[in-house]
């Protein structure tokens, strides 16, 4: 077996671009109006709310385990933990990531910032090296995983900045209602042993009916929750399958009301043999947690001061300092 088909979450969701209760309604070429009101209405909804927060800022930690598949392939250790630092208002965002990895000393840490024109990328594994484009930033921007971008990967397809503002402001939303197979009313036990009842969506990626594979989505939304999307499994053509589960939830107050936020997420990922691929969670510290707060818009620049190392990739310009 291949190493490139031993990965676990991240590339999932790069690949992506990311028993059962009674039927209520199924979506098909003959499906009715209100089946397809429900789910405009579900889908409107993750808009809507996603749109509501206009900024955020918190620290987490990630932990992944590897199964003994990738540890065969060389992962370069059992366990792995990150921590993790967000901050983005509109399309601008700072995220860093301090390697938990064994072989790397925690001091180590990669920080990507877009303050509206640039992209920078402040790399500290090495020499540090601080390298800005104005050119679209690469489908993951993010140098550690973000909970809400985790929990709404079923909706990210190829060419899709996984990203909080390509959910916020992108041309997502008003692609997905073609995906979508089967729309019904379920309580479900998902992984963590927690129970889900709400509306689930059945999507698959290309649409059904197309003779190229397909990835298969079954997301549902919690009605407990207002909707929040806080389980999926995904089916990869080759049988890799993905499971993700919001375990627990924080309301924070904002100027437009409460906002809830998955505070940790789980999940569990198989190679289509059933064994283990990668196991884990990712969980925000609350107490660095703010919802639409100002943030001071040096957050995004970071300075050149800051490396030894400035490179121009537009222009193709090293600089040393």
């Amino acid at each position: 077996m291949k190493t490139s088909r031993l990965l676990g979450l991240a590339t999932v969701l790069g690949l992506l671009g990311l028993c059962w209760a009674a039927l209520v309604t199924v979506r098909s070429p003959a499906s009715s109006g209100e089946s397809d009101q429900r789910i405009a209405a579900v889908l409107t909804q993750q808009q809507t709310y996603l749109q509501s927060i206009t900024s955020l800022q918190f620290d987490a930690r990630s932990v992944v385990e590897y199964g003994e598949a990738l540890q065969a392939a060389g992962v370069p250790a059992a366990r792995i933990e990150n921590a993790l630092r967000f901050a983005t208002s509109g399309a601008r965002f700072r995220a860093e990531s301090t390697y938990g990895n064994p072989a790397i000393p925690r001091t180590k840490t990669l920080t990507v910032a877009f303050d509206g024109e640039k992209y920078q990328t402040l790399d500290m594994l090495s020499t540090t090296t601080l390298s800005v484009t104005r050119s679209r930033a690469k489908d993951k921007p993010y140098p550690g995983m973000h909970p809400l971008v985790l929990i709404y990967g079923w909706a990210l397809r190829p060419g899709h900045e996984h990203s909080l503002a390509q959910l916020q402001y992108g041309d997502v939303w008003s692609q997905l209602s073609a995906d979508v197979v089967s729309c019904t009313e379920v309580t479900k036990t998902g992984i963590s042993a927690i129970e889900n009842s709400g509306i689930e969506l059945k999507l698959t990626s290309p649409p059904a009916g197309s003779s190229a594979d397909q990835t298969t989505y079954e997301v549902i939304f919690a009605s407990e929750f207002d909707y929040l999307p806080v389980y999926c499994k995904t089916v990869l053509p080759d049988g890799f399958t993905l499971e993700s589960q919001v375990t627990a939830t924080e309301t924070v107050p904002s100027n437009i009301g409460p906002i809830r936020i998955p505070r940790r997420v789980e999940w569990v990922s198989r190679l289509s043999d059933g064994r283990l691929s990668d196991a884990g969670c990712l969980e925000i510290d609350t107490s660095t947690l703010k919802v639409n707060k100002p943030i001071d818009d040096g957050v995004f620049t970071i300075p050149l001061s800051s490396a030894d190392r400035f490179i121009d990739e537009d222009i193709g310009v090293t600089i040393r300092q």
